[in-house]
């Protein structure tokens, strides 16, 4: 048998007929067989012919309109769930759900049409009202909320958006630091404000946070490019969230920059002698420099102590790269922080001046 897809010019005398059998309750595929067209094509038709009244012919498989389920109909109602939602969890026709209500509550019937947008200040009553142990039917008949709104709302979708960001950061993380970031989040998720109260929003902070706390390399601009937020909703949701996180305000820096010197002396295989140096000048320096990004302080100590031991094996390009920040930051930062302070000037870069920078590495 052909069927007539879409590319080819349906009749009008056709069209006609398909509407009727549609009125006559006939489903999608029996009209397919009779007419020798798609089912695709076929829906389109009756979409565009009947317009508002395409649900009304609908063929639900039903079961009989006992008390029973006129009950449930109403109940549902009641819970501000919309017609199309009650035909589909009850599997009944758009038009006998109609004629339920319509007998049930008469002209009362619109009052409950009111499947909304959750407001900020009804998201917090929302909440309020979970978190006092109220169940989502109960929620529902206060809030004036319907149910399948309210289960949208309260679905956990962190696993989901966890597993797409650290695909995108491609990072390849321990159990330990997966459950730390789980741990923060729900946490966090009972304190921030309702605008904060979504995984695609919250999560993907969170993971910054942890990576930062535990001294993994990670830079904002990777978070937001894994994740769907903007820079500016990335910042005020950074903000928002370290209201709540005093183990991140308070986090130990110095010891977070001490890991990252041990990452770039493990990376790229460096001996002892990096540690011990790398350790006395950011001790040297901490007071000149710490107000700058853990990476950037990073970047600073290694290359001065490659300078100190005249590591030419790695170029220090090698190093910035590693910690993902700009090789003229780490020259501007020893320029402007560290040599002009002391009055020094005609700092060319550190191949072109280690003169200048020697006496200061090795006091």
């Amino acid at each position: 048998m052909t069927v007539i897809g879409l590319k080819k010019q349906i009749s009008p005398e056709i069209v006609k007929e398909i509407v009727e059998l549609r009125k006559q309750k006939t489903t999608l595929e029996a009209i397919r067989d009779k007419k020798n067209v798609s089912v695709t094509t076929i829906s389109k038709i009756l979409r565009r012919e009947l317009g508002d009244s395409y649900d009304d012919y609908i063929c639900k498989k039903t079961e009989p309109i006992t008390p029973s389920l006129k009950s449930k109909v109403v109940k549902l109602r009641n819970q501000f769930n919309t017609i199309r939602q009650i035909s589909e969890q009850k599997c009944l026709a758009y038009s006998t759900v109609k004629d339920i209500l319509l007998e049930e509550f008469g002209k009362d019937c619109e009052k409950y049409n009111l499947y909304k947008t959750i407001s900020e200040e009804t998201a917090r009553t929302i909440v309020m009202l979970k978190n006092k142990g109220y169940k989502i039917y109960q929620i529902s008949l206060k809030t004036r909320v319907s149910t399948y709104r309210l289960d949208t709302f309260f679905k956990d979708s962190s696993p989901q958006v966890f597993k797409d960001v650290i695909k995108k950061l491609n990072r390849k993380i321990t159990n330990e630091v997966r459950e730390e970031i789980f741990n923060l989040y729900h946490k966090l998720w009972d304190r921030v404000g309702i605008h904060y109260k979504k995984a695609i929003r919250l999560l993907p902070v969170v993971i910054y946070i942890v990576f930062k706390i535990k001294g993994l390399p990670i830079h904002s601009k990777e978070i937001i490019s894994s994740s769907n937020l903007t820079q500016k909703q990335f910042r005020n949701c950074l903000q928002e969230v370290v209201k709540h996180c005093p183990e991140y305000v308070a986090r130990d820096r110095k010891e977070i920059v001490y890991k990252k010197l041990f990452s770039v002396k493990d990376h790229f295989q460096f001996d002892s002698k990096f540690v011990q140096v790398s350790d006395f000048l950011l001790k040297k320096f901490w007071s000149k420099i710490n107000n700058t990004k853990d990476n950037i302080l990073a970047g600073v100590i290694s290359v001065l102590t490659m300078v100190r031991l005249g590591i030419k094996s790695v170029c220090y390009y090698e190093i910035t790269n590693y910690l993902n920040i700009g090789h003229s930051t780490v020259y501007y930062q020893v320029r402007n922080k560290i040599l002009k302070p002391l009055g020094i000037n005609g700092f060319g870069g550190f191949k072109k001046s280690p003169e200048l920078l020697l006496p200061f590495l090795t006091a």
